[in-house]
């Protein structure tokens, strides 16, 4: 999941079809359902699972995720810029993307285990 994802249509960005292209939790929540993703209470690291967090702005809305890699790491897309990896998922907290405030998680099968 390199790619931008970005529900406003005037982005030539990923998003999908059976999802409304508006920015609320309900309809990001549901992009990663989509992935096999679901909800969850605890960040941290869990073997056999990667994590998503999905940060909120101060107006309630999505403003950014990030993905937490097979290492404990987080990886973001920052808009169109490059992939970032960073230590935790509070550390893109702040006025730009808000707080995580979602996370959800998904079983990594073992062969995608090695590959993260």
């Amino acid at each position: 999941m390199s790619a931008w994802w970005e529900p406003d249509p005037q982005y030539i960005c990923y998003w999908p079809d059976d999802i409304p292209r508006v920015y609320t939790v309900e309809a990001y929540v549901g992009v990663f359902e989509t992935l096999g993703f679901t909800q969850c209470q605890e960040a941290g690291h869990e073997d056999g699972f990667e994590k998503v967090a999905i940060y909120i702005s101060s107006d309630g809305k999505p403003a950014h995720a990030a993905r937490q890699l097979g290492s404990g790491l987080w990886t973001s897309k920052l808009g169109n810029s490059e992939d970032i990896e960073h230590g935790g998922w509070s550390a893109l907290e702040g006025q730009i993307y808000g707080a995580a405030t979602v996370i959800l998680k998904r079983r990594i099968h073992p062969y995608e285990e090695k590959q993260n």
